[in-house]
């Protein structure tokens, strides 16, 4: 994202209102603590610029004015917009972008503290005294009129009337309001709370829908996001602000969703992360110095997990990364643990990513097995790793030169083993074990002189801000071992020089095409300045800038299309850089013969288009649109998408499973049905079970074809019609006790499959959905027809749930209850002993032998603990003894072993 900012873009800035003092005093008091000084800074910048004659510039001014990085003016003018403070316009050409930044005047200070959102995150920022103290000194109060009656004429007293279904048709043609309530406020996208989940449940509690007016629904998406409410959440606290009289207020249903956070949380507010928010959490110091371990643990357990991947990686995590972060944190993970994580991965030499499912994985290990903070997270990481990477350094001793013989600033160097040197780099802590072995591998693999590999290690470490890639530690090793440097001393010495040699490819180089109008700044820069400028001005790493200019010294690549390749592996690797994958890249646009960074710019635009992987597209038709006569029952939402953008659209955006999508384009394509009635079907089955049962869709497809229903509408009709005949369940408590024998012995432990209806036991399995109109009807049918008791019938459910892993196949259930009655199965404990006969059974089958474990098994752990701190014991066991007996024991007469 930070790329999209060059600094010699030109823009501008527009003001169109006056910046009085008290919006000054607003900006400052209320916004300044949320939004931070840079953003501030960067809004009194523009607005002291718009007053100038001609307020347009490159954006290096802004930056030599102000003193910001262009990574700070990013995330500073990002703030500003998402605040509302600033919108942003860009247009681009082929020699640079041009961008037009409107400025907004603040919110007025009462307009500020009725905000749900705004106000929270002050208060969040400032204790409650300096809050409260800050709202009564800009906020006028006004004068009580306590008493009076007001008089005042509404616009319908005086004007005509406006009936209800205008006032819908007004909002209809209108629907921008939803997005901003005036053109003071800041963007909120309200439509990422699911209104039509929200309006059934509400529908379903008598609520009528006229009380929620534009401003109750802005102010039920604020409050959710906010307090990271479910839909769920809302609709209880909604009824909970119902008043006395049935009408609905903006504050209620504030006062209520505080009152109910404080009731549903430990206080604890949840603090997401923004993808350019990087600064530490703010916490007190302990007033002791602690040691560099307990500074370390105090950083994981503090810092935000974006910081901490900065620091590791040297970039910014991806969006798809930080919403992983943002899922971790709202599942109660703490930073340190997600830190600990961060830099886990970080330090495993490329083997692990920061794929959802590896992620997930990890941290469930780990909390299960008690990690809650990041001491507790780096032991269960360091026993993991050290389960894979075997136990520690190999190499344990140097070959001792007389130190009298070596210079002082290098003795560390010469005298310390690679884990010892290792362990001086990370002050005390215990360094990664891949990072033993690469230091290591300088020796035992390469014949590297001891002290030139710690120099070696050193080097990489702080070029590479505390990683050791392999890659690059072997590049710097290979020249050494080329000048045939023997010493820490001489390896220092090159060192040093290698820092001074100075790139093949200077400004002389650029050619003439650097200076055309179609030159972008790729075909404008140094190799070697343009990777500073990636790297945030810092020096970049020089095999990195090497390869570079190899590509184009060798290979005959244009720089222009070097300095591309560069800046889209850095995005595509995270900021790892791999000679593999840059010389993977190069090697495939070789084959297209770019001339330009443009050229490379427009093949990758080609190669992530959008390739069409589904067999129903918009090409395909999608609702026999010309075979209808009227139109008027239309619902774009469904009849005008395909299956894949559908059901896209249910999971909020995630990737649907392609077995899913497949079933939806097989109806539109071989069943023959609209596709319209395909994505309303797929809705009212997921939605109405949370799971996709391809016997119930196969069923409602078919009642639909028969119905011969085209369009969307029709069938939500038809199947809210079909809903409402459901779960009409004929057993009920009324009536259960009949279906079971007289002399039949009731246990309290048993209730749960006694006592409950077919019905209510398969909600129950289904955690409080409503169950398939088929499946209690093949249950009750067991009973009232096969005269099988409640209980058992209930017991085999579950059987049967767990056994197809969530499903209840009716095939399934009639198999399984065929056999329970030919075994004439009528108590809950026949069942029971029956189904433990048969896994058994099955057992002895698979050739599973269970056998007892002897004692000393047990021991074998503390054994090897203790093996070399305390003496044996009397009971101590000789497992090799142990090992001889069993081996006597297996011997046959002639002495061999069976």
């Amino acid at each position: 994202m930070i790329n999209q900012l060059h600094p010699y873009d030109t823009c501008e800035i527009r003001c169109p209102h006056e910046f009085s003092l008290e919006s000054q005093k607003v900006l400052q008091l209320c916004y300044q603590p949320i939004i931070g000084v840079e953003a501030v800074a960067l809004y009194l910048k523009f607005w002291a610029e718009a007053e100038q004659s001609s307020p347009t510039f490159h954006h290096h001014y802004l930056l030599d004015s102000l003193g910001f990085s262009i990574k700070q003016l990013f995330q500073a003018r990002i703030t500003l917009e998402a605040i509302g403070l600033l919108q942003s316009f860009s247009k681009a050409s082929i020699s640079a972008t041009h961008y037009v930044y409107k400025l907004k005047r603040p919110l007025e200070a009462s307009e500020f503290f009725a905000d749900s959102i705004l106000s929270v995150s002050l208060m969040r920022k400032i204790d409650r005294k300096a809050y409260q103290s800050l709202q009564d000194a800009l906020v006028k109060r006004e004068q009580s009129i306590q008493g009076f009656t007001e008089v005042t004429r509404s616009f319908n007293d005086v004007f005509l009337n406006v009936t209800e279904a205008e006032l819908q048709n007004i909002e209809q043609f209108f629907p921008q309001q939803m997005g901003s309530t005036s053109s003071k406020s800041y963007p909120f996208e309200y439509d990422l709370f699911d209104f039509k989940l929200f309006m059934d449940g509400m529908s379903n509690s008598l609520v009528p829908s006229k009380l929620f007016t534009l401003d109750i629904k802005i102010t039920i998406a604020k409050v959710a996001f906010l307090y990271n409410y479910s839909v769920t959440d809302m609709q209880k606290i909604v009824l909970m602000a119902l008043n006395e009289d049935g009408s609905l207020s903006t504050t209620m249903i504030e006062k209520n969703a505080e009152d109910f956070y404080q009731l549903s949380s430990s206080g604890n507010v949840p603090k997401l992360l923004k993808r350019y928010e990087v600064d530490n959490v703010n916490v007190e110091q302990p007033v002791q110095k602690a040691s560099s371990k307990e500074e370390h643990i105090r950083y994981l357990d503090t810092t935000s997990p974006i910081k901490v991947y900065e620091d590791m990686n040297g970039v910014l995590p991806s969006e798809a990364t930080v919403m992983q972060f943002n899922d971790f944190l709202r599942q109660g993970i703490s930073y340190g643990v997600l830190n600990t994580l961060i830099q886990y991965i970080a330090m495993s030499d490329g083997k692990l990513d920061y794929g959802a499912k590896l992620l997930q994985s990890i941290v469930d290990n780990w909390v299960s097995k008690g990690a809650t903070n990041a001491a507790e997270a780096i032991r269960i990481a360091t026993l993991e790793h050290d389960k894979r990477q075997g136990t520690g350094p190999t190499i344990r001793k140097v070959d001792r030169i007389p130190e009298q013989n070596i210079p002082d600033y290098v003795k560390d160097y010469e005298l310390s083993t690679p884990y010892e040197f290792l362990k001086i780099l990370t002050k005390g802590k215990e360094p990664f074990k891949g990072q033993i072995r690469i230091a290591e591998s300088l020796v035992k693999s390469y014949g590297i002189a001891q002290g030139v590999a710690n120099v070696i290690v050193q080097y990489v470490w702080n070029e590479t801000n505390g990683k050791l890639p392999e890659k690059f530690v072997e590049s710097v090793a290979s020249e050494m071992r080329q000048k045939n440097i023997q010493s820490a001393e001489e390896a220092l010495q090159y060192i040093e020089q290698r820092g001074t040699i100075p790139y093949k490819i200077g400004q002389d180089a650029l050619g003439e095409f650097a200076l055309s109008p179609q030159a972008l700044v790729y075909d404008k820069t140094t190799p070697y300045e343009f990777l500073k400028q990636l790297y945030g001005g810092k020096e970049p790493v020089r095999f990195t800038v090497e390869l570079a200019e190899q590509l184009v010294l060798a290979q005959k690549m244009p720089i222009g299309v070097v300095n591309y390749l560069m800046e889209y592996a850095m995005r595509e690797t995270n900021g790892k850089m791999t000679k593999n994958y840059i010389q993977a890249v190069a090697s495939n646009w070789l084959a297209h013969n770019l001339k330009s960074a443009a050229d490379a710019i427009q093949l990758v635009e080609q190669e992530q288009a959008p390739k069409t992987k589904h067999k129903v597209t918009m090409d395909t038709p999608l609702a026999f649109k010309a075979q209808q006569k009227n139109l008027d029952n239309w619902l774009p939402r469904y009849d005008e998408v395909i299956p894949y953008e559908f059901l896209k659209g249910l999971k909020k955006g995630d990737e649907p499973l392609p077995y899913i999508v497949e079933m939806a384009e097989n109806y539109v394509l071989t069943g023959g049905m609209t596709v319209g009635v395909v994505n309303a079907l797929f809705e009212y089955v997921i939605v109405k079970s949370g799971r996709i049962n391809k016997k119930f869709i196969d069923t409602l497809a078919f009642n639909v074809q028969m119905q011969n229903i085209m369009l969307a509408k029709d069938a939500l009709q038809y199947f809210e019609q079909n809903n409402q005949k459901a779960n009409v369940a004929t057993i009920t408590q009324a009536n259960l006790l009949q279906f079971y024998p007289q002399n039949y012995e009731f246990a309290d432990a048993e209730s749960k499959y006694e006592k409950q209806t077919p019905y209510e036991f398969i909600k129950q399995l289904n955690n409080g959905q409503e169950p398939f109109d088929y499946t209690v009807k093949a249950a009750e049918k067991l009973i009232t027809q096969y005269s099988m008791t409640p209980a058992v019938v209930n017991y085999l459910l579950e059987y049967v749930l767990e056994k197809t892993d969530g499903a209840l196949p009716e095939k399934y259930i009639n198999s399984v209850a065929d056999s329970w009655r030919r075994n004439n199965l009528q108590t809950l404990g026949q069942a029971k002993d029956y189904v433990k006969r048969s896994e058994q059974k099955a057992t002895v089958k698979k050739g599973v032998k269970v056998e007892r474990v002897p004692e000393w098994f047990h021991k074998k752990e503390d054994l090897i603990e203790t093996k070399n701190s305390e003496p044996a014991s009397q009971d101590h066991v000789d497992l090799e003894a142990e090992h001889k007996k069993l081996l006597e024991q297996l011997r046959n007469y002639d002495g061999k072993v069976n």
